[in-house]
């Protein structure tokens, strides 16, 4: 552990200095291949759902369809006590989703992009996390459809 702590401090702080200033000097002014207006261009009118709000809203809802049935299985034993095996296709569900999380980010800026819309990063952010903005209710949902008689211990790893 001394080691490691000894490399970052010696050799790898010191070469990340070193790279910042020699970059920073021998770089000189950066020259864009095009002219780059300062001024922001005016957004046009766009149609309401094409608006980020609704992309965001409706970029979960692929992600969450996908996953939603293994989730239910997985809260299901979760709360019954019940050891859940299938760790495989549990781990391929996983896959799924960061596939389809991707694709419909990508589809989303797109939509946005093509309505010249050039501010596009939060929206990419929120549109592939707004897929936790559908499980989280759905968590609390199934939780009180399930038997009342759950433990405390449940309950505390559940929701702290």
């Amino acid at each position: 552990m001394i080691a490691i702590a000894a490399i970052c401090l010696f050799i790898i702080l010191p070469l990340t200095m070193v790279g910042a200033v020699f970059g920073r000097n021998i770089s000189g002014t950066p020259a864009p291949p095009c002219r780059v207006n300062p001024v922001p261009r005016q957004i046009p009118e766009k149609k309401w759902f094409m608006e980020p709000s609704f992309i965001v809203l409706a970029g979960g809802v692929l992600p969450f369809g996908s996953v939603f049935i293994e989730m239910y299985f997985i809260f299901t034993s979760f709360w019954a006590y019940k050891i859940y095996y299938v760790y495989g296709f549990m781990f391929l569900v996983y896959l799924i989703l960061v596939t389809v999380t991707i694709c419909i980010t990508i589809v989303c800026i797109y939509f946005l992009l093509n309505s010249e819309d050039y501010r596009w990063q939060w929206t990419s952010f929120l549109s592939a996390a707004s897929t936790g903005f559908y499980i989280l209710p759905i968590r609390y949902l199934l939780f009180h459809i399930q038997d009342k008689n759950v433990r405390i211990v449940s309950n505390s790893i559940l929701f702290c």
